[in-house]
Parts: structure tokens; C-alpha cells; sequence
């Protein structure tokens, strides 16, 4: 079932499809563009740990749409 997209404010309704990691403005891509793994860069990382790894196709309950042209950049 479909959902208000919160990030955009205007209750445009954003397929759950569509609401995954490689969506979101917090997720950095791993390598090269066909990759399937990314970090999360919603949170620092604290002390001696890395930014999360996490698969293009998972979500979580903090997802923020990327702008359209915002520009993420690859690792």
C-alpha cells in the first residue's frame, strides 16, 4: 500500500518500493555503480565503529527521500 512521503512535506504518496536504502539521501553506494551493499550515513559512527552496511534493497523507519538532484557521492 502506498505512503505519504514524509521527507518531501507535500503528501505526495511514494510507492513502499521506492522507500529502500539506495533511495534514501542518507545512503552512500560501495564501489562501483552496479553494486548491491551501501553505508548508511544517517548516524556518525562513534569510537572505533564504521558507518553500517546496509543492501540497496533494505529500509528502515528513518528513510528520507533524496532529492532529485541531489548529488550523493560513491565510495
Amino acid at each position: 500500500m502506498p505512503a505519504k512521503d514524509e521527507a518531501t512535506g507535500k503528501g505526495e504518496i511514494v510507492s513502499e518500493s521506492i522507500k529502500q536504502c539506495q533511495m534514501c539521501k542518507y545512503f552512500v553506494k560501495s564501489g562501483d555503480v552496479k553494486a548491491s551493499m551501501g553505508q548508511c550515513h544517517l548516524y556518525p559512527p562513534e569510537g572505533e565503529r564504521n558507518w553500517p552496511k546496509v543492501g540497496v534493497d533494505d529500509w528502515c523507519g528513518q528513510h528520507e527521500t533524496a532529492p532529485r538532484s541531489f548529488h550523493k557521492p560513491s565510495y
